[in-house]
């Protein structure tokens, strides 16, 4: 029969819309639509209602293909409703997607409610106006060989999304599987795998019950990460080769798996903020933007954005007040690492566009992906506004020169990718400039500190703390520390008697922009001090961002 597995297979001529609600006609085709934002978290107060109308002799298919909504029992704050003309058919919160809906009627309508506070990635679905159930379609143009239950197969990526499960899914997945899909293509363009919905057992170390990604090319097997619990994997894009996703469970403890999609289709995607170009350079030393040197892909993608155009903007309310407490959001780029069992604040760090935070080595070193979360837009710890957004943290990249035990602790940086991308458009999250090259910043320049660290010697405070800083002259801090200590990596602050304190590594150091624009340059990120936080005749140690600015390139265009 025709279901919405056969929905998601087609290759709907319309691109998701982003409107609040609205009426659409069925059509054999498809056509998919989104709450507000997607896949970005959806608004507060939302209020969104769509309606479908069928065409003669035609029955209404409609399915959700991802669905992320703030959970509760009755789903009282958010949800998603669905009717037939006035008949409820159901109301859905959480990750759970719902099953599909196959009506023979006039119309179908969608409802999106939101309150006031927590919102989450929200919903992509499709609808399609198809023959009665009883029909037997043409097959789809994904082929597969799976093994008994569903637990594994062989795939091929065509044009058209396919789809894999666990076995049992959307129940529980059983014990002691061991489950291996390896998926190519026949096609010149990439494979993309997504992960729709995920939910396994959680451990630390993913020793349980785990997915593993590899990419396969040339013989060799490169894992591309092990995941358990819920934090899926990101989107993960192959240029050459194939994928292998291995799934494993042990004897006890399961949870409802996973449903993940792939497609072999030409790369396209919103900017972000970024530059578009008509295609990739294909060069010897990698895929770049240097189209005029190269034999340029078929491939059409956005270039992620380092800075995006709207970087190191305060709000225009903000006022900056230079006391201990700082204003509700004036420093919207501040980020607080907190450990995910416990929500332990431990660290800071700055985000630079929508989906990297840059924080220290040292906060990041011998941790695990799973253990720790970002959590952005945060004022008060211990008082929630609803303007708060949590990521599970998909990748962090210690500069390979970091050394934690060495004089000065050099290299101290460390990049953090969240695990789905978060919303610049508003006040509460916005990304911190990256300074040019080698820049350098002096006394003369307004600079801030911020971060929720120990500045009474009482414990972390609870409300973010900011404070007004000079530069210090490198050879003054030298002459300070020590010139074994002090590198040119580093930008030291004050005289040691104010600054950052534990708590706070990993923290920004933010300066106003000499060009007159108003924009704030990330200058450094914590690292390091005298032992028991401040201590007159020593400054605090920050390490300077303007020499790791090719180096940041580097590795968030090598991610993408």
């Amino acid at each position: 029969m025709l279901t919405l597995t056969v929905l998601v297979l087609l290759a709907v001529t319309a691109t998701p819309g982003d409107a609040c609600g609205g009426t659409m006609t069925a059509t054999s085709e498809g056509q998919e639509f989104n709450s507000t934002n997607y896949p970005y978290d959806y608004s507060n107060n939302e209020n969104c209602e769509w309606i479908f109308n069928a065409g003669p002799d035609g029955w209404l298919y409609l399915g959700f293909a991802t669905f992320d909504i703030e959970d509760h029992s009755s789903c009282n704050y958010d949800y998603v409703k669905v009717f037939d003309g006035d008949t409820e058919l159901g109301k859905f919160c959480g990750n759970t997607r719902p099953a599909d809906f196959i009506r023979n009627t006039a119309s179908l309508r969608v409802e999106f409610r939101t309150d006031s506070s927590i919102a989450k990635g929200g919903f992509r679905a499709g609808f399609v106006m198809g023959p009665a159930p009883t029909t037997t379609p043409a097959p789809a143009t994904t082929t597969t060989t799976p093994s008994p239950n569903g637990c594994g197969g062989t795939l091929t990526a065509t044009a058209t999304v396919g789809i894999f499960q666990s076995p049992d899914y959307p129940s529980n997945y059983p014990h002691s599987q061991n489950c291996e899909w390896t998926i190519s293509t026949e096609l010149d363009d990439p494979i993309t795998l997504t992960f729709d919905v995920f939910s396994l057992e959680s451990h630390s170390s993913c020793n349980y019950d785990a997915v593993e990604i590899f990419e396969v090319s040339g013989g060799q097997e490169t894992s591309k990460g092990k995941y358990c619990g819920t934090n899926r994997p990101d989107e993960i894009i192959l240029y050459d080769g194939s994928f292998k996703v291995v799934f494993t469970s042990d004897s006890s403890v399961s949870n409802t798996g996973f449903s993940a999609s792939f497609v072999s289709r030409p790369i396209t995607c919103e900017s972000r903020g970024g530059s578009c170009v008509a295609s990739l350079a294909d060069c010897e030393s990698g895929r770049v933007n240097d189209l005029a040197s190269c034999p340029q892909s078929a491939d059409v993608c956005c270039l992620p954005s380092i800075s995006p155009s709207n970087c190191g903007r305060l709000p225009a309310s903000t006022r900056i007040v230079g006391g201990d407490d700082s204003e509700e959001h004036a420093w919207p780029w501040q980020v607080s690492l907190q450990t995910t069992s416990s929500s332990f604040h431990f660290c800071g760090g700055s985000l630079i566009n929508a989906q990297w935070v840059i924080t220290a080595a040292h906060c990041v070193e011998g941790e695990q992906t799973s253990a720790f979360k970002v959590v952005l837009g945060e004022h008060h710890r211990e008082q929630t506004s609803g303007n708060e957004v949590e990521r599970g943290v998909a990748r962090f990249i210690m500069h390979p020169q970091y050394d934690g035990s060495g004089a000065g602790f050099p290299n101290d940086i460390a990049l953090v990718k969240l695990a789905s991308p978060v919303s610049l458009d508003g006040p509460h999250m916005r990304a911190a400039c990256l300074p040019e090259p080698g820049e350098e910043y002096s006394a003369s320049d307004e600079c801030w500190i911020t971060g929720w660290g120990d500045t009474k010697g009482t414990g972390n405070e609870q409300i973010l703390q900011e404070l007004r800083v000079d530069i210090r002259d490198r050879e003054t801090c030298r002459s300070n520390w020590g010139s074994g200590y002090i590198r040119d990596t580093h930008v030291c602050i004050n005289d040691g008697t104010t600054g950052a304190c534990n708590g706070d590594s990993g923290g920004p150091l933010v300066c106003l922009a000499r060009s007159g624009s108003g924009l704030w340059n990330l200058v450094g990120a914590t690292s390091w001090g005298r032992t028991g936080c401040q201590t007159a005749g020593y400054p605090s140690v920050y390490t300077r961002v303007s020499e790791f600015r090719d180096w940041i390139e580097e590795q968030i265009l090598a991610d993408n």
